[in-house]
């Protein structure tokens, strides 16, 4: 029986489904172009389970405006997020929110954005902002205020007008000045020399200068009071840590009684500065005549009645000189055989106290020890335990640890800082003047 050709038009709708078509009956090859449009397929007629694997590709697909990203909308339906600017970045406002285009934010650290002041929640944490090691030879195209690590010199470094190394602190702590080349601190109260990394430093320690001894109503002259001891360290190698500083205070002047020496200055690992020796008093039933020992020795206190007289005190560690003698005659001063009538002088860190007075009069006593002055005199270097070196500090040429008078010679308390002896008095219960605090320089080159 012959067939009969089925034109579409004999076709009722729906009676040929799926189910009456053989797998792969229908192909590429017996449609049409165009045969199947959007409007001849039924909503989900097309899924996954109907489309081979790469069936659809980038060809296939519809086109759409450039730089344009597919994503879903709150509906799940697609959707595109708009093109962007240069620069600008994908976001996300979180679950059930599009995507968009936005500028970097500021707090975020970029190619040349700055960096804000971000505010943090949260548990606190340390932060760390690690710098890429980048050899000289590799260094960036410098602008004013950048900065980068080099590797090769193992230092940070900063632009101005070229790259050179970020000037760190080599130390802190005390008065900071400056004198050529040299950094100096002044410790003129006890604190702490912090040392950040490890240096070589010339250091001056002073202590406290003794007060001046008393006397009694009259016919006695007190001895000066010993300049505070100076030790001096050139070219002292220092490590990083911190090093704890003592300022020795100036003693009490005497009331019928010697003058109290003078406290010690300290620092942390070295020789301590020894406080001067206190003067000797003018009583001899006081049974305190003769000065006390110290960083420079208390000049001898004197009494008229039966030519009654101390003996100036040694120096201790070779940090000053000897405190002037006593003796009855009224013949020349000096350290083995003193003459005079008032107390003498105390040790100065420069010269031996002395005693040149006669008995009474605004000049009784013995004249001080000279002070030292800076970048003139020679002094022990005790890094190794022998030698001098000429103390050179700020190059003011300063003075200190002058010791005081003997007798009735200056009437004024020692002014902070300077480590001088106080002066003693002549007749008289009132309180001999009190000795000068002491002071610590440190200096080095950076």
């Amino acid at each position: 029986m012959p067939l009969t050709k089925v034109t579409r038009g004999a076709l009722t709708a729906d009676i040929i489904d799926s189910t009456k078509l053989a797998d792969n009956a229908v192909d590429t090859e017996h449609l049409a172009t165009d045969a199947v449009t959007n409007a001849k397929i039924e909503d989900n007629a097309v899924d996954t389970e109907h489309l081979a694997d790469d069936a659809v590709g980038l060809a296939e697909m519809a086109s759409g405006t450039a730089g344009n990203i597919v994503t879903y909308d709150a509906s799940g339906n697609p959707a595109a997020v708009s093109t962007g600017s240069d620069g600008q970045v994908l976001t996300s406002a979180g679950s059930g929110q599009p995507a968009a285009m936005e500028a970097v934010p500021a707090t975020d650290i970029s190619g040349k954005a700055n960096i804000a002041s971000p505010t943090f929640t949260g548990t606190p944490v340390t932060p760390v902002l690690k710098v890429t090691p980048t050899a000289t030879a590799s260094a960036p195209t410098g602008a004013a205020g950048m900065i980068y690590y080099d590797s090769d010199k193992n230092a940070m470094m900063t632009y101005d007008t070229s790259w050179r190394k970020m000037a760190m602190s080599i130390a802190d702590g005390g008065d900071e000045s400056t004198y050529g080349s040299y950094t100096i601190h002044t410790f003129n109260a006890s604190g702490t020399f912090t040392v950040h990394s490890p240096t070589t430093c010339d250091i001056l320690m002073v202590a406290g200068g003794a007060g001046g001894g008393g006397s009694i109503s009259s016919h006695g002259g007190g001895g000066g009071g010993g300049a505070g001891g100076t030790v001096f360290y050139p070219a002292k190698s220092l490590s990083a840590g911190d090093y704890t500083i003592v300022i020795g205070g100036g003693g009490s002047g005497g009331t019928q009684a010697r003058g109290a020496t003078g406290s010690n200055s300290t620092f942390t690992g070295l020789t301590n500065a020894s406080g001067g020796g206190g003067g000797g008093c003018g009583n001899k039933s006081s049974g305190a005549m003769t000065g006390l020992n110290g960083g420079c020795g208390g000049g001898a206190g004197w009494h008229d009645q039966n030519g009654a007289r101390g003996r100036g005190e040694n120096n201790a560690s070779n940090q000053g000189n000897h405190g002037g003698n006593v003796s009855q005659d009224g013949s020349g001063c000096n350290i083995s055989s003193s003459g005079g009538a008032g107390g003498a002088g105390g040790g100065g860190a420069g010269g031996l106290g002395r005693c040149n007075g006669t008995i009474g009069g605004i000049n009784s006593g013995g004249t001080a020890g000279a002070a030292a002055t800076e970048g003139t005199t020679a002094w022990h270097d005790f890094t190794d335990g022998s030698g001098t070196e000429t103390v050179d500090m700020d190059g003011t040429s300063f003075t200190w640890g002058e010791g005081g008078d003997g007798g009735a010679g200056r009437t004024a308390h020692r002014e902070a800082n300077k480590g001088d002896g106080g002066h003693a008095i002549y007749g008289g219960n009132q309180q001999a003047y009190h000795g000068g605090s002491g002071f610590v320089m440190v200096r080095y080159l950076g």
